[in-house]
């Protein structure tokens, strides 16, 4: 994925493995970390290099909790020029991509989705 950053910005490196519990397979608590690092150094007017070295696997979910509420403050565009992937898989690169369109129907409604969501862990409850 090629993405260029912001002209006359300011790049931070944001290494993954250094905020995550679990670099085999990060936690959603892992993700609120990434996303509120991600979000102080926009708010300093900073890029972000998202260095995923050392992780070995990313489940979807991370991406929506570290990337999805960015949208709530900054365009898709926005977002797609001002944070590079770095030491990511292809794997990891698709679900980067996905996050945009899955969160702007998530933040349409999302007491609906909450809903769905719910009811989805029913399934599990005797497990």
């Amino acid at each position: 994925m090629s993405q260029t950053a912001v002209q006359n910005r300011e790049s931070v490196t944001i290494r993954a493995i250094d905020l995550v519990e679990y670099p085999i397979c990060p936690i959603i608590s892992d993700a609120d970390k990434l996303f509120l690092a991600i979000q102080e150094q926009f708010h300093h007017g900073h890029n972000v290099i998202l260095s995923f070295e050392g992780i070995d696997f990313i489940l979807p979910p991370i991406f929506s909790h570290a990337i999805g509420p960015l949208l709530l403050e900054y365009s898709e565009e926005e977002i797609r020029s001002r944070i590079q992937l770095v030491d990511a898989s292809e794997d990891d690169l698709y679900y980067f991509d996905r996050v945009f369109a899955h969160m702007k129907r998530y933040y349409q409604d999302p007491e609906k989705h909450d809903k769905i969501f719910e009811r989805s862990l029913l399934v599990f409850k005797d497990f």
